[in-house]
């Protein structure tokens, strides 16, 4: 009995002082604690991105519909016509966007559109244009994790365009 518990110990220690199976370990723990959460977060990034870019083109379908198909007077656009827009930002994607829009006069400047009365004249000498803004904007959700960092909310995403119709 003796020799067999000789064996015994000498076979514990020589699995205990094994390291063949090491790599499998590191490369398992390594796995779990660094590759899965850069995969997570490059998943969250690119649908955050790709939502974005829905809410962005959803936004440009608006004002290519109000270029095309709005007219305004007395720069304003009837609420049908708002109507018509916002409907063509809500059909130009599958998720859920609010939409506004909204027209005014105004003469382009360097950093934007200034508004301007109707019939009023720019600082260039040209008449004011015609403007329409569409606000389209949405909640975004993300799969992992809250929507506040460092106090700011990045849930809330939205995109403004703005065309000259006249």
């Amino acid at each position: 009995m003796v020799a067999g518990r000789v064996t015994k110990t000498n076979l514990l220690v020589r699995l205990w002082s094994d390291e063949s199976g090491a790599s499998a370990i590191e490369l398992a723990l390594l796995t779990t604690f660094l590759l899965v959460p850069l995969l997570l977060g490059g998943t969250e990034l690119g649908r955050r991105a790709w939502t974005k870019s829905q809410i962005d083109n959803a936004a440009r379908a608006g004002t290519e519909y109000a270029f095309s198909h709005v007219r305004t007077s007395n720069c304003a656009i009837s609420s049908a016509d708002s109507t018509k827009i916002n409907n063509a930002v809500a059909d130009a994607t599958s998720l859920t966007v609010t939409a506004t829009s909204s027209a005014y006069c105004g003469c382009p400047t360097s950093s934007g559109v200034t508004v301007q009365a109707d019939g009023s004249t720019c600082s260039d000498g040209m008449a004011a244009g015609d403007y329409v803004t569409v606000n389209a904007t949405m909640t975004y959700k993300p799969l992992f994790g809250g929507c506040t960092w460092l106090g700011v909310n990045f849930c809330n995403l939205s995109s403004k365009t703005t065309t000259r119709l006249d």
